[in-house]
């Protein structure tokens, strides 16, 4: 759970654990992918950390992020691959600390979400500030 004083802690079967994950800031959004949990801060850091606390990586992006959302593949739901909107409307696809392709857009993508939209089964939805529905079928 990720909280405002730029602390994540875990909690198992309604309990808070000793487990505790410090972020140099606020964080913005936080998705688990695969066996690591990415923290997006205000401070345009993408931070990778084990379930366990230990951090494995952080990314620097060129602005602030505004969202993240984990992509996976349909039939076996098992990747780490991580996609992260900023604030100058590009959309970034990480699997771990590699980018693979940047999306540029015409808008600010506030919030996503990847799977299944209709018959189709990768499909990131995003939405915009202003109200509008943007689908990417990758």
């Amino acid at each position: 759970v990720p909280c405002r004083n730029g602390t994540v802690y875990t909690i198992k079967n309604g309990e808070k654990t000793a487990t505790c994950m410090e972020l140099s800031s606020a964080p913005v959004d936080a998705v688990k992918a695969g066996k690591a949990l990415y923290v997006a801060s205000s401070d345009k850091i993408l931070s990778s950390f084990q379930i366990r606390g230990k951090k494995n990586f952080a990314l620097h992006m060129p602005s602030p992020i505004q969202s993240v959302a984990h992509v996976y593949d349909s039939k076996t739901k098992d990747s780490s691959s991580v996609a992260v909107a900023l604030n100058t409307g590009d959309v970034r696809l990480y699997y771990d600390k590699v980018l693979l392709h940047t999306l540029s857009l015409q808008f600010v993508p506030v919030g996503m979400r990847f799977g299944r939209f209709s018959r189709e089964e990768g499909s990131l939805v995003m939405t915009t500030a202003e109200g509008g529905l943007c689908i990417k079928i990758l």
